[in-house]
This record gives C-alpha cells, sequence and structure tokens, in this order.
C-alpha cells in the first residue's frame, strides 16, 4: 500500500527556536494518532535541519531538504551535498522547485543531475514541474510538462525511487489552487510521460504531488482526484493546526479507483 504524501516547505521562514517549537508541536498533536495511510514530510531550512529532526522523528513525520547539490564533494561554497543531508536525518529532498528554476537559473539538466545525486545517496527527490502561465491550451500544457518531465527525470531510475510534484507556477501562493479538473488533466499528462519515458512499472510506483495554494479548505476536493499522489504545501505547514488537519484529510480520503499516479494502493 503506498501511502499519500503531504509535504511540507517551510521556505526561508521562521527562526531556530520557533522551528523547534513547531516541530514539538506537531508531536504533541500526532502522538496519539500516528499516521498509517500518510506519509508526511518536512522540509526546514538547511540550518535548522539537525534541531528539528529527533522532534520530527518522535511524531512519524520524516524530514527532507530543499535542495541538494548535483556534486559529491569539492569547492562548492553554499552548496551541500545529498551525502551531507542523509547524514543529518534526511529521507527526501526538493529539487527543481519553481522558485529555484526562476530565481537561481537551474535547467531541466541541472535538476536532473541533483536528482541522480540524491538518489544515488539514498534520498527521494521530489521532482518539480509547472507551467509558468495559467489558461494553457491542453496541448500547450502537455508540451510543457512533457519536456520538463523528460528533461528532469533521470533516465535510470528504479521504481519507488522518486517522486514528481506538479505545482503550476501561477497557483502558488494565490488565494485559490487550480481546478480540480485541471489538476486531474495535469497529472494525467505526467503520468503518461513516465509512462512513455520510463515504462508503465515506474510510472504506477511513482506518486505524482499537487502543489499551489493548498490549505485544509480545499484539501478534500484535492484528494479526490485519482491521480494526486499527495500534496506538496508552503504556508500551510507553518501552522501545526492546518498540517495536522491535511495529514487527516490525506488519511480519510477514499482510496483512489485508478492505477497510475494513486495515493493508496496494493504494491
Amino acid at each position: 500500500m503506498r501511502r499519500t504524501i503531504v509535504a511540507g516547505n517551510w521556505k526561508m521562514n521562521g527562526t531556530l527556536a520557533g522551528s523547534v517549537t513547531l516541530a514539538e508541536d506537531l508531536g504533541r498533536k500526532l502522538a496519539h494518532r500516528l499516521p498509517n495511510r500518510t506519509l508526511p514530510v518536512l522540509f526546514p531550512p538547511a540550518p535548522f535541519l539537525l534541531a528539528v529532526a529527533p522532534h520530527l522523528r518522535q511524531s512519524g513525520i520524516a524530514m527532507g531538504a530543499q535542495d541538494c547539490s548535483a556534486a559529491v564533494a569539492g569547492s562548492f561554497t553554499g552548496d551541500v551535498a545529498a551525502s551531507m543531508l542523509r547524514d543529518v536525518g534526511c529521507s527526501h529532498v526538493i529539487v527543481g522547485h519553481s522558485e529555484r528554476r526562476h530565481l537561481h537559473g537551474e535547467s531541466n539538466d541541472v535538476v536532473r543531475s541533483k536528482a541522480a545525486a540524491a538518489i544515488a545517496h539514498h534520498l527521494t527527490p521530489v521532482i518539480c514541474v509547472g507551467e509558468d502561465e495559467a489558461g494553457l491550451t491542453q496541448d500547450q500544457l502537455e508540451a510543457v510538462l512533457r519536456e520538463q518531465v523528460h528533461g528532469s527525470v533521470p533516465p535510470d531510475v528504479v521504481a519507488g525511487s522518486f517522486a514528481v510534484a506538479y505545482e503550476p507556477v501561477w497557483a502558488i501562493g494565490a488565494a485559490d489552487s487550480a481546478s480540480v479538473r485541471h489538476i486531474d488533466l495535469a497529472h494525467s499528462i505526467i503520468y503518461s510521460t513516465l509512462i512513455g519515458h520510463l515504462g508503465t512499472g515506474i510510472a504506477d510506483a511513482t506518486p505524482i504531488l499537487y502543489g499551489g495554494s493548498v490549505n485544509s479548505v480545499n484539501c478534500t476536493d484535492i484528494f479526490s482526484v485519482d491521480t494526486v499522489g499527495g500534496v506538496l504545501v508552503g504556508r500551510s505547514s507553518m501552522n501545526a493546526d492546518e498540517f495536522v488537519a491535511l495529514i487527516a484529510a490525506a488519511e480519510n480520503r477514499r482510496q483512489p479507483a485508478a492505477t497510475g499516479g494513486g495515493a493508496v494502493r496494493a504494491e
């Protein structure tokens, strides 16, 4: 049974003391109801990873980093190697987030190299893709997503070694998320692209997350989409009650009937 992923990206927010307090608060709220059908993962800022790790571990929440280097080691000032993230307790890492692509100019080739480095060091990369503008035609959307998936996912991956997060850039931080119809369409395109790129076995084993203004109000509708294998949230993960509500919604979702990109099914 593959669990629905509820991933929280704290981005460049918070303080050390506040991050530890938030992790402790989550531990208390989840102490008597550890997730069963859900895999919660939090991505704190890199300087706070070691401090929050023991608190997340006690609450059943996995820990990830917001980025990693494609290099193994060497003269790369300011970068963090995947092996270092693994050493401090990370199991996941985000690569290719739209903010990295747009603010730091990261290409599909760079994202693919980072994903490969993460997998080589036993981290699960969450590979982000998504279009910049709303209102694209289906053909335009398909072209953008196919190009990003083909370019960003390493060609030699094994089943279950990575996840894909669909984040329409225009929906990040917006008042509303994308419609369930749009989410289903985009996830179906990603799934079919994975089949063509890597085969049905790998596509079926790859959770496809949705990110873009997800909260406790709209998450039930989002989780009703069979092709949604989880969510990647920003500000909602910085509030303990909100994040616990997202986990509860994921725990209570009905089992998807679809095989591709769905969340909870027999493996």
